[in-house]
């Protein structure tokens, strides 16, 4: 595959269910052959990221929710309490906000209806 002749400095992906060890592994060595230098892997089921400066996987940093990821020297001044991302997604995925997501109201206007 051939490589673009542009890259980020930082490389972010958000994992989902149907990505795989080898897909992101070929990911990560695409991003740091093509000059990046820094890649977070945010895994949602797991509420942490990895954090690589490289694409070797033993080396990566693994962080978890009760930790605050930085952005080193790419991003100085940067920090992000990881609590509080997945507090976002807890939030959304709650039964208790789902079911009441899901339930009929007076006030909510029928579905493809602007409310006037």
């Amino acid at each position: 595959m051939a490589l673009p002749s542009i890259y980020p400095d930082l490389a972010v992906e958000v994992l989902s269910p149907s990505n795989t060890a080898e897909e992101m592994d070929e990911k990560l060595n695409d991003y740091f052959t093509a000059g990046t230098t820094l890649a977070w892997l945010v895994e949602p089921d797991t509420r942490s990221v990895l954090v690589f400066a490289s694409a070797d996987r033993a080396t990566a940093t693994r962080m978890t929710i009760n930790d605050t990821l930085d952005g080193g020297s790419m991003l100085p001044g940067f920090a992000l309490p990881l609590a509080a991302i997945f507090a976002e997604l807890d939030a959304i995925e709650s039964p208790s906000l789902i079911s009441a997501v899901s339930k009929p109201s007076a006030t909510r206007a029928p579905p493809n209806r602007v409310p006037r």
